[in-house]
């Protein structure tokens, strides 16, 4: 007989745990727990060995608890369907187990699945990053007004970013030399074309 109070669940997690690699493949160790997720059945799942392992709520589907090696955090995990028909999963933490109690995360992980059920994203936007570009290409200052360089000084940049600090042969440069000048040239002829014939 169990110990009043205990869920055989639970009991089954934590006593026979240690001896489950004998009788079940890796693959299914600790990787469907479904119970009821309350205090008390939380505090008896024991922290992961290996890798974690999802205990999942038999109440409420979508909301389950992440037990790692060091932490317990309570998760949710739904659909969201966009208006082209794109179907996209989200999955993020609610709280931490202890911080917030089992009855709280129910109630929050509610209100996120139904969000999510109306088609919006609950996950705060992500920020761009944006890497400045250099003041400066070789010592020389960037001379545009917006900021971007200009064609010589793009130059410049790869000329001392790529060809010289990769040790590129000379033949190399004079090939991009050349080729940047024959560039040069057919743009110039172009526009002077495009200007007279207008």
């Amino acid at each position: 007989m169990l110990p009043p109070g205990v869920n055989f669940t639970v009991f089954l997690t934590v006593f026979l745990a240690p001896i489950s690699p004998f009788f079940t493949r890796k693959s299914q160790q600790m990787s469907n727990l479904r119970l009821t997720l309350t205090d008390k059945n939380l505090i008896g799942l024991p922290l992961a060995r290996d890798r974690p392992y999802i205990a999942r709520d038999t109440d409420l589907g979508g909301f389950f608890v992440v037990v790692g090696k060091t932490s317990k955090t309570f998760t949710i995990q739904a659909d969201l369907h966009g208006e082209d028909g794109a179907r996209t999963t989200i999955r993020m933490a609610v709280g931490e187990v202890g911080s917030i109690n089992s009855r709280e995360a129910r109630s929050r992980a509610k209100a996120l699945i139904g969000r999510i059920g109306k088609g919006e994203d609950p996950r705060p936007p992500k920020a761009k990053k944006v890497k400045p570009l250099p003041a400066e290409i070789d010592g020389a200052p960037i001379t545009s007004p917006d900021g971007v360089p200009t064609l010589g000084e793009a130059w410049r940049r790869f000329r001392a970013s790529h060809l010289l600090r990769k040790k590129r042969a000379e033949g190399t440069l004079r090939g991009y030399l050349s080729g940047q000048r024959t560039d040069l040239a057919l743009s110039e002829r172009r526009a002077e074309r495009s200007s007279s014939g207008a």
